[in-house]
């Protein structure tokens, strides 16, 4: 996940990261979001947004899996 991060970054893409526990606002603001966590709990983590849209939820995506969201960023 580091790697594909670190990967997005260099791209120039801005990526965030957040946790339930110290940024519930991040999980709050997206009712979406908050869906998936009162109907799956924990088994909806990780939730992965891209440009607000849910595109992965319950494990890290792939960088083959993220690319076609990135509105062809080359990464």
């Amino acid at each position: 996940v580091s790697e594909m991060i670190l990967a997005l970054q260099t791209a120039g893409l801005a990526v965030e990261r957040y946790q339930m526990a110290s940024t519930p606002n991040a999980f709050l603001a997206n009712a979406d979001v908050m869906r998936l966590v009162r109907e799956q709990q924990m088994a909806a983590l990780p939730i992965i947004v891209v440009h607000g849209q849910i595109v992965k939820t319950g494990a890290y995506p792939s960088l083959a899996e993220l690319r076609p969201h990135l509105n062809g960023a080359s990464v």
